[in-house]
């Protein structure tokens, strides 16, 4: 049942509001306790715009790279479905489009030369209205987003987890970082990323807070010996006449 029921009782079953999820073969069942029971089935269907789900994926091949874009469209009535390169039409008879059931496919070959690089819109329309959804094919990476949290759950040490998307292969990361806001010397640190889908990469890296903390004293001490050296030498400089009073 919509509502995740496996059934419901009673002589009738009243929906104020539908949606497509509603669509399906209803089964009403009697039984008063005698040999058999009595079934009866009706399908209910439910007109709706359409809606998009869509997906990108990666095909590696031997020669070259692959990209399919999938627009998963429901609607009823059905949908007519075109697909759109940076706004312009593309012509079925000039781009490999199919379509199975309502799962619709464009296929782009040849995608690490970067001819086929673009936003890709896939566009369906019904009666009742239309949808769109669309998508970046680059062969260059995005820029990577930070999933973890900016403030650590652990005293000890801090866990910096970001993720990449990328149709070509991304095998590391560079990281930079500061000590503190105000330190002008940035650190690095390369780490290797995991492939979890076909464009999706993901990379953690764990610094441990206390070394930090005592780098940044080490920094701390190294500038107050800058410092007492500094005085020290101002101090050889002085006339062997010259006072110095406690303010």
């Amino acid at each position: 049942m919509p509502s995740g029921d496996d059934f419901i009782s009673g002589l009738s079953i009243y929906y104020p509001f539908t949606n497509r999820h509603h669509s399906g073969i209803y089964t009403c069942s009697a039984d008063n306790g005698a040999s058999e029971v009595s079934t009866a089935e009706i399908k209910l269907t439910v007109h709706h715009s359409p809606e998009i789900e869509q997906n990108k994926l990666l095909i590696q091949n031997k020669d070259e790279n692959e990209v399919k874009i999938i627009c998963t469209v429901h609607a009823s009535p059905a949908a007519k479905v075109d697909w759109f390169k940076d706004g312009e039409f593309l012509e079925p008879k000039n781009n490999v489009i199919t379509k199975r059931g309502n799962r619709h496919t464009l296929l782009l070959p040849g995608i690490v030369k970067g001819d086929q690089v673009g936003r890709y819109e896939c566009r369906a329309k019904n009666a009742l209205g239309e949808a769109a959804a669309s998508t970046e094919v680059s062969i260059n990476a995005k820029p990577a987003q930070f999933t973890s949290a900016a403030d650590g759950t652990d005293m000890t040490k801090y866990v910096l987890e970001w993720i990449v998307i990328s149709t070509t292969e991304v095998s590391e990361c560079n990281i930079r970082f500061k000590i503190d806001d105000e330190s002008k010397d940035w650190m690095f640190i390369t780490a290797n990323v995991k492939k979890v889908e076909p464009d999706t990469f993901v990379g953690k890296v764990t610094s441990n807070t206390c070394n930090l903390a005592e780098d940044m004293l080490s920094r701390l001490l190294q500038k107050m010996l800058m410092i007492i050296m500094i005085l020290v030498k101002a101090l050889h400089l002085l006339p062997k006449d010259t006072q110095i009073r406690n303010i």
